[in-house]
């Protein structure tokens, strides 16, 4: 079934864990030299989050639209995780009616078009959802 909301900000908030706790084990003082006069590395740099949010390979997003939609406002929330505009991208394989309405709903999103392969014929032996939406006349 499809992700929901919910499901997908929970992927975010796993991934911030895992950058914050590679950031700590960074911060920490190297247990292999037991000089007292060794001091912990000081990295000037705070640890990363996730800056960049592609929705891909989970499936045809706008085929989950609204769930998707609503993750995509999270993620841009100046009060919630503050993605600047342009910082995330929906990829589909080319769902246009829904194309028309991520646009208009949410215009601070990027939009990725999937091809797969250079012409309509492979690209529908690839994806089969290709065969409802042609990228050739």
């Amino acid at each position: 079934g499809d992700l929901t909301s919910g499901e997908i900000l929970e992927q975010m908030v796993h991934a911030n864990r895992i950058l914050a706790k590679e950031a700590l084990q960074e911060q920490q003082p190297d247990e292999n030299h037991n000089n007292n006069n060794t001091q912990p590395k000081k990295h000037k740099k705070k640890h990363d989050v996730v800056r960049n949010v592609v929705f891909m390979g989970m499936g045809e997003p706008l085929n989950n639209y609204d769930n998707v939609v609503e993750a995509c406002r999270c993620l841009i929330d100046r009060k919630r995780w503050n993605l600047g505009y342009g910082k995330v991208t929906v990829s589909t394989v080319g769902v246009t009616p829904r194309i028309r309405d991520l646009t208009r709903d949410l215009p601070e999103v990027c939009l990725a078009l999937s091809l797969h392969a250079p012409n309509q014929e492979s690209r529908s032996k690839i994806v089969p959802a290709a065969k409802a939406y042609k990228i050739e006349g």
